[in-house]
């Protein structure tokens, strides 16, 4: 009787132990693909921008006809790097940056974190395009502006 029981545990440890096996390279499988879909965005967008670049389109008149002549930019990765590059030297002012995890600054503007006052601006621009929709909410708690995702400025200004 006990030798059924031992078996009967180590075939149930042997099941368990496919069944975990399985959902951890289900949650692998899945998590790269996220990365893989966020590169891809990455890679679609970049390449966007490159073509408007090509045509000597200048975004900085995006935000002139908008009205935001100063600005804050949210994500100082890459993306945010190159639209600070875009926009220095323009008649559309930098006013700051904010990131989650990066402190100093970038080519003489500060960079704040959200929890720091944030200055009134004429908008706040956003550089993680793929996280637009859950970084938004999160700004518009800490000041009263329009939010934009980089990818608007990017696509829309191609329509117009």
């Amino acid at each position: 009787m006990r030798e059924i029981g031992t078996v009967i545990l180590v075939l149930t440890s042997f099941f368990a132990g496919i069944l975990v096996s399985r959902h951890l390279a289900f949650k692998r499988i899945v998590s790269g693909s996220n990365t893989i879909s966020k590169y891809m965005c990455l890679f679609k967008f970049s390449n966007k921008w490159i073509s408007l670049k090509q045509k000597e389109t200048d975004i900085v008149a995006y935000f002139k006809d908008r009205g935001y002549y100063s600005i804050a930019i949210y994500g100082m990765g890459d993306l945010g790097e190159r639209l600070v590059d875009e926009v220095e030297n323009t008649d559309v002012n930098i006013a700051y940056a904010i990131d989650r995890s990066r402190k100093g600054q970038y080519a003489n503007i500060q960079i704040k974190s959200l929890e720091e006052i944030l200055p009134q601006v004429d908008a706040v621009i956003v550089t993680p395009i793929y996280d637009f929709w859950r970084i938004k909410p999160i700004i518009m708690d800490r000041i009263d502006c329009p939010i934009v995702s980089l990818e608007d400025v990017i696509y829309k200004y191609e329509e117009e």
